[in-house]
Parts: structure tokens; sequence; C-alpha cells
């Protein structure tokens, strides 16, 4: 077997190494005096195989050279490898820095990524410009849109809680003051009949019926003071009512309460209706 040759050739390589080592020792010997010649030949040793040539270890050696192990180059560690960079930092440039706005001396790469990316951000910027400029226009025009236009988003806003709260809370306002200013008609009209009190009673006991003349200056006089009170307390008084309303919606979002014109009232109070209906 191929471990048995090898065992062998070991071993002859030892025992020609060791017969070469005891030929030196006893040339050295040999040397050493005429006292040391005479007692070995006054005591002669048994004889001993010769000494190996220096022909026959090389081809041994030569025969055993392909049989024997070669070590391995020695792999130097990571450790090792990164920290030689940072020993030479001092002896020269060193090629493996990061510089922050790139290599020095190098022109800058542009990354066709970050432009794509830029690009793209462009194009989403001017997107939403333009969607921001037509809701601005539609926006403006909000306030004039017309009546069947102006349903989709009634009915939206109406699912709000919120916004239903808020129209009952202007529901409320409304209704209080409507009953003062009716409470000030009826007042009008109670001072009236108290003026004209004194003369049906003279006419129920005389049995006379008052004249005509009598009664038509009555009604001039209350229709004179039931349009005053129109005119000074009940139409500014609306009026300002409906401007805060209409300012309140529009908060609010609710669209169609611009414009002017006969066009303008009927489409508020058909909105006003809607709110109002769904209230109920």
């Amino acid at each position: 077997m191929a471990f048995q040759d090898r065992g062998q050739s070991v071993s002859s390589l030892l025992a020609l190494l060791r017969s070469a080592q005891d030929g030196d020792d006893e040339a050295g010997e040999g040397a050493a005096g005429p006292a040391s010649v005479a007692g070995s030949s006054a005591n002669p040793r048994p004889s001993q195989p010769a000494p190996p040539r220096n022909s026959e270890l090389s081809a041994l050696l030569a025969q055993l050279a392909p049989s024997l192990p070669v070590p391995a180059a020695p792999v130097p560690s990571t450790s090792s490898a990164q920290s030689a960079p940072h020993c030479s930092g001092f002896a020269g440039p060193s090629h493996n820095l990061l510089e922050p706005f790139g290599p020095v001396g190098q022109p800058v790469r542009r990354d066709r990524d970050s432009e794509q990316c830029r690009a793209t951000d462009d194009k989403a910027k001017s997107q939403n410009k333009g969607k921001r400029k037509a809701d601005e226009m539609e926006e403006a025009d909000r306030d004039e849109w017309t009546f069947t236009r102006c349903l989709p988003a009634l009915t939206e806003l109406l699912r709000d809680d919120e916004f239903v709260k808020e129209l009952r809370k202007m529901k409320k306002d409304q209704d209080a003051l409507e009953r003062r200013l009716w409470a000030r008609m009826e007042k009008i009209k109670a001072e009236h009949k108290a003026r004209e009190a004194p003369d049906l009673q003279i006419a129920k006991i005389t049995r006379k019926p008052v004249p005509p003349e009598k009664v038509a200056q009555w009604e001039r006089g209350l229709k004179a003071a039931l349009k005053d009170l129109f005119v000074r307390q009940v139409l500014p008084s609306l009026d300002g009512l409906e401007v805060r309303q209409a300012a309140r919606l529009a908060q609010l979002g609710v669209p169609g309460l611009g414009g002017k014109g006969e066009a303008r009232k009927v489409r508020v109070r058909r909105i006003m209706g809607v709110l109002e209906g769904a209230l109920d």
C-alpha cells in the first residue's frame, strides 16, 4: 500500500542519516590523537555498514518529495488586511477614503435613477399645481352653481352630524327672531284696538254703527304702523339674519349661495327649502 511504502522510505532515510552521523563521529574521534587510535586498535569494534553517499541521499529525497505534504501558503486575516491601510495612512495617500461629495479630482456622475425620480417629482408637482388651480377655479364658481348641481353636495353635507347640528342651531336663532318680530306686531295691533275700544263701546250703547269713515281711518292707521314696523325693524332684522346664515352656510361648504338677481333668490330659496326639509 502507499502508506506502507511511505513509512519504509522514511525509515530508510532515517537509517541513512544516522549512519552518516556515526561516520562523522568516527572521523572526529580519529583526528583526536594517537592515544585514541591506539585504544581503538587495542579494542577493535564490530564491523558497521559504510556511510551512504550524497548521490544516494539525493535519489532517496527525490523519491520521497512527491509523497511529503506541502505546507499551504499563509492566508492573511481580514483584520490585518483592514488594518493595513490604516497603518500606512501616514506613509502615503489612501485610496479607500470616502469623500462627502465624491472622489476628489474626479467629475461627479449623474445618477440616472435620481434624474428619473426628479423628473417624476416635477411631473407630480405640475399635476398637483394644475389640479389645485382647477380646484380654485371650481371653488370660485361654486357660489354660482345651479340648484341641480348643488343637490349632490347638499346630500353629502346632510350626512354629517355636525353640519345638521349647526343647521338646527341656525334654525333655532331664526325662530327666536321671528317670535320677537311677531310679538312686536301683535303689540301694535293691541294698541290700535285699545284706541278703537271707546268708539266701539259708544256705538254699542247707542246702538248706532261706527261711521265707515272712522273704520277706514282705523285701518289706515294700523297699516301705517305695521308698515313702519316692517320697514324699520322686520326687514333689516331678516336681511341681517339672511346675510349671517349665508356666510355661515358658505363656511360649512354649502354651494350656490352667490350671484345676483332674481335667479339667485330662487336658487337660495330652493336650497334653504332642502336644508329645512332635512331638519323635519
